[in-house]
């Protein structure tokens, strides 16, 4: 068993889903939240959180559904795949995509490397409006009514 490997080798910690990391924050049991505070990004944690209300129920995905337009969450109940709601866990993606590519661009600072990360920045920002853009039209298209898929 892979598992068993891994424990053998790297010791007990390594049973638990982010032993990995348990060493380096000193912890027996870190979770993600002790990792995103490790590496400073732990004020993203309630964008993570607002994306996965519905999947991870808890009193607030009673009352706020990412994927449901601000004109039909008091109307219906979604019970399936949505377009709406997009635009701030995809920018959320873009943005950490981005932060991690620029860690490791900047880990060999040369010209070039430097004129890449200045070009992954120009496309998160690309990535970004077009998210923007695509929510405006799915307000501007279901407002009042809900958006059969």
């Amino acid at each position: 068993m892979v598992t068993n490997f891994f424990v053998k080798k790297y010791g007990r910690s390594f049973e638990n889903p982010y032993g990995w990391a348990s060493k380096e924050l000193n912890k027996p049991r870190p979770n993600f939240a002790d990792i995103e505070k490790s590496v400073g990004v732990n004020h993203m944690r309630p964008y993570y959180k607002m994306a996965s209300n519905a999947v991870h129920a808890d009193s607030k995905g009673t009352f706020f559904n990412i994927g449901i337009s601000e004109f039909d969450e008091e109307k219906i109940l979604l019970a399936g795949p949505s377009d709406s709601g997009l635009a701030d866990p995809g920018s959320g993606t873009a943005l950490s995509m981005n932060l991690i590519n620029s860690t490791l661009i900047i880990s060999r600072p040369t010209a070039e490397n430097l004129i890449l990360l200045q070009a992954t920045s120009m496309l998160v920002n690309e990535i970004n409006e077009a998210f923007l853009e695509a929510h405006r039209f799915i307000e501007e298209q279901t407002e009042g009514k809900a958006l059969h898929i």
